[in-house]
């Protein structure tokens, strides 16, 4: 009867002792943290990496640094897409590092010349958004800026007794002896309306009706000149000494 109780006692210990190690065991597993088998993220504008670009328009970069940075937010502006980026190796920068060298570029576009705008856009901590537009450097056109078309009646001249080469003439002349290349402006005298036009820089146009202005001061001189010999000649006619 003795050895029966202890042996139900013995039986009975090992139970409780497996039922305990178990539950130990289950809690010690809910402890461990949970692994995923979810694929990695795409890297973030911030993350480190190897970059190289062999060079082309802005357009094109910012599709590299997005291919290599997917999470990477850019918005790109059309009159800064074409602008020229030099082509660069570099084994350790971010994103955001490669937009604040994008916003040293210039560029032209319609005539002008710009630059870049790099703005930032805070979606929330870790994401930015990088907006790139281009700014103009100038008011106009570069292209047209210095030049114009000056139309200016020679009539008067021609009545004075003028010849369109002597006034084309003196023109030119003023205008080389001012140091203007004659490659960078144009005279066209049209005979039947009696015009002039130049076409030119600023200076030329300015310089070509000055000429006109003291040309026409020479004329009327000249010809109160011979007004007043005329006026003298028929006075002394009619009163011979």
């Amino acid at each position: 009867m003795t050895h029966t109780r202890r042996s139900d006692r013995f039986t009975w210990c090992t139970v409780a002792l497996a039922g305990l190690l178990a539950t130990v065991a289950m809690g010690a597993n809910s402890m461990e943290p949970e692994r995923s088998s979810a694929v990695p993220a795409p890297l973030a504008a911030s993350a480190i990496q190897a970059f190289e670009f062999s060079g082309g328009e802005l357009g094109q970069f910012i599709e590299a640094v997005q291919t290599r940075w997917p999470e990477s937010n850019i918005m790109l502006e059309a009159r800064a897409a074409s602008f020229a980026v030099p082509a660069m190796t570099l084994p350790r920068v971010t994103a955001s590092s490669l937009m604040d060298m994008v916003a040293d570029l210039r560029g032209t576009f319609e005539g002008r010349e710009w630059r870049c705008m790099v703005t930032e856009f805070p979606v929330r901590p870790g994401i930015t958004l990088y907006r790139i537009e281009g700014r103009p450097l100038s008011g106009r056109p570069q292209v047209e800026s210095d030049h114009r078309i000056e139309v200016m009646s020679i009539a008067s001249l021609l009545q004075h007794g003028y010849s369109v080469e002597q006034v084309r003439g003196s023109i030119a002349g003023v205008l080389g002896a001012a140091g203007f290349d004659p490659q960078s402006y144009t005279i066209h005298v049209e005979e039947t309306t009696r015009l002039l036009a130049v076409h030119g820089p600023l200076q030329v146009t300015d310089a070509a009706a000055a000429v006109l202005d003291s040309i026409g001061v020479s004329a009327r001189c000249q010809a109160l000149r011979i007004e007043g010999d005329a006026a003298a000649d028929s006075e002394q006619e009619r009163n011979p000494v």
